[in-house]
């Protein structure tokens, strides 16, 4: 069972979801490889490892490790965040950066992850404090440099700091040019001058609603 188990990551990914919300979401086809494989009881309704012997042989830790080894943290932690487990994901992402010497865009990475993790947890301060250490770089993932620009724009507005919005807003306008997403960078910028100032700047205001 442990065999197949790190073979296959769908199987992984099944037993660390069932150890977490007791198997609520995982597919059938998983449900399916877990039960003919021996590991979980016949009950789809509620998913269960068969018996204390299975459990023990597939336990957290060594599912982590075994993930760690065949996924790698990077992955983990990108995993960990796109089910919403913050807490779990920054702390791969930490120790990620904090092993070997990653590249700089790995580096870039790890740190938008964090990044993004504090905004998900509503911690626009402590995101934004994670920009100074790292950023996509503009030249060469312009779609990933202006999606965090975005955010930032968006971190600075949550925080009542309109004049630093407003600076990332208007870059983020600049550089649109599809048609959606500009209209999203005018009213991003039109909402951030107008808490600024709504006096000073009524007309570029109403211009930019125009």
């Amino acid at each position: 069972i442990r065999t197949l188990t790190e073979q296959s990551p769908e199987i992984r990914g099944a037993l660390t979801e069932i150890r977490y919300s007791k198997g609520a979401h995982i597919s059938d086809s998983a449900w399916s490889r877990l039960y003919l494989s021996g590991i979980v009881t016949s009950n789809r309704s509620e998913v269960r490892i068969k018996n204390p012997v299975v459990e023990k042989a597939l336990s957290t830790q060594w599912l982590e490790e075994v993930e760690r080894a065949k996924t790698g943290l990077l992955k983990m932690a990108d995993d960990r965040r796109a089910l919403g487990r913050l807490e779990q994901a920054k702390t791969l992402y930490q120790e990620y950066l904090l092993t070997g010497n990653p590249s700089e865009d790995k580096r870039a990475h790890a740190i938008d992850g964090l990044f993004c993790c504090e905004i998900e947890a509503g911690k626009f301060a402590e995101a934004i404090g994670w920009l100074e250490r790292a950023r996509w770089d503009r030249s060469r993932y312009p779609a990933l440099y202006f999606t965090q620009r975005r955010k930032e724009g968006i971190c600075h507005f949550s925080l009542e700091q309109y004049r630093e919005s407003i600076q990332c807003f208007e870059e983020c306008l600049e550089s649109s040019t599809e048609d959606r997403q500009r209209v999203q960078d005018l009213l991003n910028l039109a909402s951030a001058l107008f808490r600024a100032d709504a006096k000073q700047y009524c007309d570029r205001v109403i211009e930019l609603y125009e």
